[in-house]
């Protein structure tokens, strides 16, 4: 949220925004706003948001998370079956915020269209 000469305070945004909000750092924020990452239990999933997928060792659940923005599809799409990861950078969902039940559900249901690389591809 904190990127070029005239950013907004991540305040600024988030308060724009609807429902319960977690905001996840991300590596541009000078503010102390936020947290590093967050592990939610949802519905007998486990999710962790982070901003870094690669700063993450090992996870028994679900990664959320930002940082590798549209740059890598391959290896981090909107899902990834394998990695069990979630990229929720806003150039890959359409610059809209996603629901945790919407995630639940893509990831429960487990869609056999193939890859999933943008929100669209839903």
């Amino acid at each position: 949220m904190c990127f070029g000469k005239r950013f907004k305070n991540p305040s600024y945004w988030i308060r724009k925004l609807n429902g319960k909000i977690i905001y996840i750092r991300g590596n541009h924020e000078k503010t102390k706003i936020g947290r590093k990452y967050e592990v939610l239990n949802y519905n007998g999933y486990r999710f962790l948001l982070i901003h870094d997928p690669e700063s993450v060792d090992s996870f028994e659940g679900w990664v959320i998370h930002g940082h590798k923005h549209n740059n890598d599809l391959i290896n981090y799409p909107f899902v990834n079956w394998e990695k069990r990861t979630i990229n929720v950078s806003v150039e890959v969902i359409n610059y809209k915020p996603v629901s945790l039940d919407q995630i639940f559900n893509i990831c429960s249901q487990k869609i056999e269209k193939g890859r999933i690389e943008t929100i669209a591809d839903i």
